[in-house]
């Protein structure tokens, strides 16, 4: 039974029935003990009465007066229901005399072998103590009452017993109407009684009920409703009270609403992940950025979420020491640098209620770290050397008489160092032009064919003279949005690689083609070729795979490095194919561009 108003009835129905069934017991039991001690006293003064009064009870022995007893008790007013035996003590018990429906039944029968008498009562008679009884046959229902009274001679001994059976059906059957009554007017009282109570506790649970309904509903967030108030009591203020806090409920939680929304915009808009914990190590907040740093799917609850500090970076917190929840950390996941800033917060007690990570990619910075370093490292040997050699070269010619044939010599080694330098210097502002450039590139459609076919009659003569072949093989009419002099530069550049390193007689191919979305512009020899390992870093700043003979060629390191560069600021991409064995072939892919100009 969960409705209180129903326990308000049921409370007052049981009280009401409590009650009834303590009280009418209590009449009844009351009533009953009432009526039969009432009903044995009468007998009991009766037989008294007849005790003192007839003659025949005074002589010693009564075996003498028996016709006397007899009529004695004929004369007597008995009620027809009762029974009245005389019992004598001379003749052992007997019956000398009796009044009941059929006499000759008991007159001069031993009175221990009746078995309407009760023995342990004639015996305590016989013993001089005037006793009754209540007794009910359990076959017939009937109720019945047995009194003994002694009756004494002169001397107080006991020379016979006066033994009554009393009907008590009259008091039963008049109890039984009682109890009818009682219970007919407790059935009443109790349907008055849950009547009543129902009213009352409505009139108790309805406000209740209307103060459940509107919680409810504010509960699925309607906050406009309101507890009409109809009394100035106790139900009534906790009304007015309800009204009072859902108002300053609703403004608690648009507030709260409102910065909480200023916070997810906050986190949800920053670059950096940011991820939150409890003391106990569970996620209480993930950003997008977050999410997607640990791979957490965007509707994923944050119950369900099973990252623990060891796998957010945060192994060195420990909530049992204070002075472990604030710094910061370095990070590597997925083979990404991340640096890690991290504190507590508190609640208004100053209580710690978690960590706050903020996860900063830092694989940019770094790799643009070790790259500065490569750079300078790379820049400061490659020009080192030709420096060397110049010092080295002019002590000499300044030191020690040389001829004119070592002299000249030694000038030669000088001039061609220096245009070494000259060419590493410009390829390194080259490099730091297209590193700080301020704006894009004004990119045109370009025909790639004949840019290629431009760059090949450039090249033909260094190609001569290594009795090299160069073949061209073009599509027709193919155009990419490019810059066309860096473009230019990049092809030159390409075919100048492929006729540096293939071997005298060797054979190079350009080409262009087309798949309907991209075109290429390929250069392929038939030179040593590029080992994959090699591959990977082809195109780094002074990266050569054969350092001694780059440099024997002239080769400064950092050509295709601003041929990537360039082809990049065009929105290109280059690759290298090669087994390690038989040649090499660089791609250079752009977006095709149509009829009308557009890519």
């Amino acid at each position: 039974m969960r409705s209180i108003k129903w326990r308000f009835v049921l409370i007052y129905f049981l009280l009401v029935l409590a009650v009834l069934l303590i009280v009418s017991t209590s009449i009844i039991g009351r009533l009953d003990s009432t009526l039969t001690n009432d009903r044995i006293m009468s007998v009991k003064n009766q037989i008294n009465s007849l005790l003192s009064s007839s003659s025949y009870f005074s002589g010693e022995l009564l075996d003498e007066n028996i016709r006397g007893i007899k009529a004695s008790l004929n004369e007597r007013r008995f009620s027809d229901t009762d029974d009245i035996f005389v019992l004598s003590s001379e003749d052992f018990e007997t019956i000398i005399a009796s009044k009941t429906d059929d006499l000759s039944t008991y007159d001069g029968q031993y009175a221990y072998n009746i078995e309407e008498l009760n023995v342990a009562l004639i015996k305590e008679g016989y013993a001089g103590i005037e006793k009754s009884i209540i007794l009910e046959n359990y076959e017939t229902g009937i109720r019945s009452a047995h009194l003994v009274v002694p009756i004494t001679g002169v001397d107080n001994k006991v020379k016979g017993l006066c033994y009554a059976i009393i009907n008590l059906d009259v008091i039963t059957k008049t109890l039984q109407s009682a109890k009818r009554i009682i219970f007919d007017s407790g059935l009443i009282a109790l349907l008055i009684t849950i009547i009543l109570s129902y009213f009352i506790a409505s009139g108790i649970t309805g406000p209740i009920r209307q103060v459940t309904d509107v919680s409810k509903k504010m509960s699925e967030g309607d906050f406009n409703q309101r507890v009409e108030v109809k009394s100035n009591d106790e139900i009534g203020q906790l009304s007015s009270m309800f009204n009072q806090m859902a108002v300053e409920l609703k403004n608690n939680i648009q507030r709260t609403e409102l910065e909480r929304a200023k916070l997810n915009t906050i986190f949800n808009q920053m670059i950096e992940g940011v991820v939150a914990v409890d003391k106990f190590g569970k996620i209480i907040h993930i950003n997008e950025k977050g999410r997607n740093l640990f791979g957490v799917k965007e509707d994923m609850p944050l119950s369900n979420i099973e990252l623990n500090l060891k796998t957010l970076g945060l192994s060195s917190v420990n909530f049992q020491n204070p002075f472990t929840l604030a710094g910061e950390a370095d990070f590597v996941l997925n083979d990404k640098n991340y640096r890690i800033l991290y504190a507590p917060f508190e609640d208004k007690d100053l209580n710690v209620g978690g960590v706050i990570a903020v996860y900063q990619d830092m694989t940019k910075e770094r790799k643009l770290e070790d790259m500065r370093r490569e750079f300078v490292a790379n820049v400061s040997h490659e020009l080192k050397t030709p420096i060397t050699s110049i010092k080295s070269y002019a002590e000499t010619l300044m030191k020690y008489p040389v001829d004119d044939e070592t002299a000249k010599s030694f000038l030669t080694v000088i001039d061609n160092e220096s245009d070494r330098m000259a060419h590493i210097v410009r390829d390194l502002l080259i490099l730091t032009t297209l590193d700080y450039k301020t704006e894009e590139k004004k990119l045109s459609p370009v025909s790639i064919n004949e840019l290629s076919h431009s760059a090949v009659e450039r090249m033909k003569l260094m190609a001569k003279e290594k009795n090299m072949s160069i073949y061209e093989h073009y599509e027709d009419s193919l155009s990419v949005l490019a810059d066309e002099e860096d473009l230019l530069q990049v092809i030159i550049n390409l075919i100048s690689n492929a006729v540096k390193y293939t071997p005298d007689g060797g054979v190079i191919n350009v080409s262009t083609s087309t798949d309907g979305i991209n075109n290429y512009v390929s250069v392929s020899d038939n030179g040593v070729g590029i080992k994959p390992e090699d591959q990977k870093r082809i195109f780094d700043r002074f990266y050569r795979v054969e350092k001694s003979r780059s440099r024997a060629l002239g080769g400064t390191g950092l050509g295709l490095a601003i041929a990537k560069e360039m082809v990049n600021s065009m929105n290109g991409d280059i690759r290298v194919e090669s087994d390690g064995r038989n040649g090499s072939t660089f791609t250079l892919k752009f977006k095709a561009v149509k009829d009308n100009g557009e890519a």
